[in-house]
């Protein structure tokens, strides 16, 4: 075979977004040649996300992933996506970004190359930053999630996450009606949110008639969704084991549902917006990656301090869901740009 492409798919098993994203960069760049794919030690539970065809090479080890690309691009053309998502810049990714950039120089010499997009740092940055500097300037192709993370390493461009591509069309979103749920997601492995801000969603729920609904898209929120539901009632969906696919399609069907979604994490957002609900980024702090994450999809003015509100939460509520279709709009251009970039990175690896 003239080229062979290696893709990273692996992820953190108990959390969808890590799928859903990964898979949307996957399904965008992904061509009818086979793949020789990074799974690590992801269980079928995870791996349901992702549809493989019978020639695809799933690898357990990363080394013997990274090897079995060095080799490769010594004797073909060779391509390799790296993992789309958020980057931290500690100590432990060094010989991840070592290998990065050793096979961007080998593959280079074939015409092959190392693509780097859709990735997101973690902030705080860390102290070991340059690495990746000279991973993203070895590769073929560099974009970042947002502009924060691009000005940081200096180097590519700014696309939007892949999630946006998943979800429902931009068709049947336009013809769709606001839901009667205000579904809310928080994280439960940091601060929980103080009873000024809980109570802020009863005061919002009762004054729009909206049925309060509590939602874990990653397993370690269970606890703090469970006991928001046991104190406003209401449905609660929890993170129980199934299969990515299964949980994710019963949440795309209750944010369908949904005319708001509260939560301070980035994916559980960016599936309430591609499923038609207005996101409400807002939780025990400020989700800073939430709200710069979605400023690159042309998206703002959605974190509503529930706090200590200037103003009535109610108001700004409202306010919110009057500029649905400004939303989806912005989603619907946000998918033109991150197909438009799948397309770049399909091109190059069959040029």
């Amino acid at each position: 075979m003239s080229r062979r492409i290696f893709f990273w798919v692996e992820g953190q098993e108990h959390n969808l977004g890590d799928s859903v994203l990964r898979r949307g960069m996957f399904n965008a760049v992904r061509t009818a040649e086979p793949l020789h794919v990074y799974v690590g030690a992801c269980g079928p539970e995870y791996l349901s996300s992702f549809t493989f065809g019978h020639e695809d090479v799933l690898y357990r080890s990363l080394t013997g992933w990274y090897l079995a690309a060095l080799k490769s691009s010594l004797i073909r053309k060779t391509h390799l996506f790296m993992s789309a998502g958020e980057a931290i810049a500690d100590r432990r990714s060094i010989p991840m970004r070592v290998a990065n950039t050793l096979v961007a120089l080998t593959s280079s010499l074939r015409r092959g190359g190392v693509y780097q997009a859709g990735v997101g740092l973690r902030k705080p940055k860390g102290r070991f930053l340059l690495p990746l500097k000279i991973n993203a300037r070895a590769a073929s192709f560099v974009s970042w999630r947002d502009s924060w993370s691009r000005d940081q390493v200096g180097v590519g461009s700014v696309t939007p996450d892949w999630a946006v591509l998943e979800g429902t069309n931009d068709r049947e979103l336009a013809q769709r009606s606001p839901g009667d749920r205000i579904t809310v997601s928080l994280r439960g492995d940091k601060e929980w949110p103080t009873p000024a801000w809980r109570s802020q969603i009863g005061v919002v729920a009762e004054a729009l008639a909206l049925r309060p609904t509590f939602v874990s898209q990653v397993e370690v929120d269970n606890e703090l969704a469970q006991s928001l539901a046991d104190e406003f009632g209401g449905d609660v969906v929890l993170w129980d084991g199934s299969d990515h696919r299964i949980l994710e399609n019963e949440l795309r069907s209750l944010y369908s549902e949904s005319c708001f979604v509260i939560s301070d994490r980035l994916h559980v957002l960016i599936l309430a917006l591609t499923e038609g609900a207005v996101p409400i980024a807002s939780g025990a702090q400020e989700p800073e990656k939430s709200i710069r994450t979605l400023r690159a999809l042309g998206i703002e003015g959605i974190n509503i301090d529930l706090v200590s509100p200037s103003e009535s939460a109610v108001s700004s509520f409202e306010a919110l869901a009057g500029r649905r279709s400004e939303l989806l709009e912005a989603l619907k251009n946000a998918r033109v740009a991150a197909r438009r970039t799948g397309d770049a990175l399909t091109q190059r690896v069959m040029s």
